[in-house]
């Protein structure tokens, strides 16, 4: 089934890493329903892929999510999976309930230093062994708003 809904995604994507990161996460973590009929595929199973990940690798696992769900509905789509059983693996139903909730606090960014600064601090750093020095970073010193980063 998987093969399937790849096959048929393929030519709305523009990058073809997009084939092989939708390969690798269902091949890596949904080996538990991989060889099950898709229209026995329960929220337990579901569950089965997600909880070993879900707070340890948090992007990995929603995205694993919503390609289980996709990958579900497709079935449905195709009459291979009974609309009535519904989908296990929609977030906005007993998943939401089942899996831990994720630590979503703000992430605190430092301020982009001024440019005005950048002299005096590049001074500062010449005398100051170690790698620390060599390293740089750069990101714009526009206003992004809150909760925005610049990139």
């Amino acid at each position: 089934m998987a093969e399937k809904l790849i096959t048929a995604l393929e030519p709305t994507w523009r990058n073809p890493k997009h084939r092989q990161q939708w390969r690798n996460t269902l091949d890596t973590y949904a080996k538990p329903i991989a060889d099950m009929p898709i229209d026995e595929v329960r929220t337990s199973d579901v569950l089965e892929c997600l909880a070993p990940i879900w707070l340890s690798k948090a992007e990995t696992a929603a995205r694993l999510r919503g390609r289980i769900e996709r990958l579900i509905d497709y079935a449905i789509a195709l009459d291979l999976r009974p609309e009535e059983m519904g989908n296990p693996a929609v977030m906005k139903g007993k998943i939401q309930h089942l899996l831990p909730k994720r630590d979503r606090s703000p992430i605190n960014h430092r301020e982009a230093m001024s440019w005005r600064e950048i002299p005096v601090f590049m001074e500062a750093m010449r005398g100051v062994r170690g790698i620390g020095p060599r390293l740089s970073a750069s990101r714009s010193s526009r206003p992004q708003g809150p909760g925005k980063c610049a990139s």
